[in-house]
Formats: structure tokens, C-alpha cells, sequence
């Protein structure tokens, strides 16, 4: 057998064979799984225990910032990628999951690395009361997460029956917006 053939042989059999994608790499592009298991683990073996259950599901990653770990999946390719807010809440439910919550500096640090702007687990459905999906607990203070409150949330209250809150990374803020418009989402593990 001559050398060219061998070459490609190898290669064919690099291409079809699947290789499991090491979970501590970056997505570039691909689908990291669906939940964010937020967690403080304290002592190594439950940070090992915690980042075992992680990696055991499909493309899962652990992502971490000071005590805080969470093991989360967002997609960044096909038509699931960017969609209106209560499609991402029930494609996260999907998953046994919600919207990412990020009530802590932490949390806010930890998720800002994996997106720009991205629907979190907050709105005023059904009854115009702000409340975070994971507790159902209404927000008392608005304005720590608001930072264009008050003029963002009069335009969107007079003009919006359901308004959402996004994320947006560059200035670690929460903003109201309509929840039809399709944004990126990451999920959360209940």
C-alpha cells in the first residue's frame, strides 16, 4: 500500500470516528449543554463530584469565578440560537432547566464571559410584578437591576403587555425589553 493511500485511509478514519470534545474548551461556535447548576462547592471533593455530574452531560462545561461554579450550556449555531424570550424559557424547561439568574455580582461575572446580551430568568408575567423564575420571588429593588430605570421602564410598560429582562455583558446591566424580539438565552438546572 503506498503512502497517499495509508494518508488518507488515517484521515477518513480521523473524520468518522466522534471524539467526545474536552468540556474545559470553549464552545467556538458549538453547542455547550443546557443547565447552570450553580454551586459553592466547599472542599475539592465536591468541586471534583460537582464537575464530575457536569461533564457526564452531553457537552456540558464548568464555568467558574471566585466560589461560584455552574455547569452551563447555550448554543451558538442553528435556528434555536437566538430566539423570543418564552421560547428560550421553554426550550430551557425542555432541558429541566430555566432562564440563568444572575442576582450576585458572581453570577454576573461568571456568565458575562460567555455573552454579549442574553434573556435571564426575570419578567412581569403574569401580573406586572418583576420576579426571578427560580423562586418565583418578586424583585423589590428594581432599581439595582435596572440601569436605565425609570425612562426604559415607562416605554416599555406603556407600550408592551409582556416585558423581559435582558442581560448585557459590557456594562454587567439588566435591561426590560419585548419579549418577542429573539436574543441569545443560556439555561440554568433547577
Amino acid at each position: 500500500m503506498n503512502y497517499a493511500k495509508l494518508l488518507l485511509m488515517v484521515t477518513l478514519v480521523t473524520v468518522l470516528v466522534p471524539v467526545k470534545p474536552d468540556p474545559s474548551q470553549t464552545n467556538d461556535g458549538k453547542t455547550l449543554a443546557a443547565s447552570l447548576l450553580a454551586r459553592q462547592p466547599n472542599s475539592a471533593k465536591n468541586q471534583s463530584l460537582f464537575e464530575q455530574q457536569c461533564y457526564k452531560k452531553d457537552q456540558f462545561v464548568v464555568k467558574k469565578y471566585n466560589a461560584t461554579m455552574k455547569c452551563i450550556w447555550y448554543t451558538n449555531t442553528g435556528s434555536d440560537a437566538f430566539l423570543p424570550y418564552y421560547v428560550a424559557k421553554k426550550t430551557c424547561a425542555d432541558k429541566d432547566a430555566i432562564l440563568v439568574i444572575t442576582r450576585t455580582k458572581d453570577d454576573m461575572e461568571l456568565i458575562a464571559s460567555v455573552r454579549r446580551v442574553f434573556w435571564v430568568g426575570m419578567d412581569d408575567y403574569p401580573n406586572g410584578v418583576y420576579k426571578w423564575t427560580d423562586t418565583n420571588a418578586t424583585v423589590v429593588n428594581l432599581l439595582s437591576y435596572f440601569t436605565d430605570y425609570p425612562n426604559g421602564w415607562q416605554r416599555y410598560s406603556v407600550f408592551n403587555k409582556l416585558r423581559c429582562v435582558l442581560f448585557i455583558s459590557e456594562t454587567r446591566s439588566h435591561y426590560v425589553s419585548n419579549c418577542n424580539y429573539k436574543m441569545a438565552y443560556i439555561c440554568e438546572s433547577r
